[in-house]
């Protein structure tokens, strides 16, 4: 299954976001673009979607996000919570810019996981499960 939330699709050309069922109550985000103060809330409302439809483990594919400001980083730490008070996490796969943000602020505390590849953040997701 993929989706798009349809209330967000076209709303920039530089943003976008796709999400696929992966297993039960898990799904993979797929974030592409800029995440900026623009298109920060695009990227908080996708974790409501998900949450919405009883996908609350979420595997965060932002190896697409081409940059990343305070307001993205924001928006994923609000996904983070959101998910969170569902009982379950977020695995993060940051482009090289977002895992430098990241770094800067010392915000990988703050998240489920970081991961090098989808592969490995998909395992660690399913090794949950076990």
């Amino acid at each position: 299954m993929t989706s798009t939330n349809p209330e967000y699709a076209d709303m920039t050309s530089d943003f976008t976001a796709s999400i696929k069922a992966l297993s039960d109550g898990a799904a993979l985000l797929e974030v592409a673009g800029e995440v900026d103060l623009t298109t920060a809330p695009l990227l908080e409302a996708q974790f409501q979607f998900l949450v919405e439809r009883g996908l609350t483990e979420v595997v965060v594919d932002a190896t697409s996000v081409t940059f990343m400001d305070s307001s993205g980083l924001r928006a994923l730490l609000e996904g983070e919570k959101i998910i969170h008070k569902k009982g379950s996490g977020v695995y993060l796969v940051p482009s090289r810019q977002v895992r430098r943000l990241l770094e800067l602020i010392s915000a990988e505390p703050l998240l489920t996981g970081q991961f090098g590849t989808v592969e490995e953040a998909v395992a660690a997701l399913e090794r949950g499960h076990e």
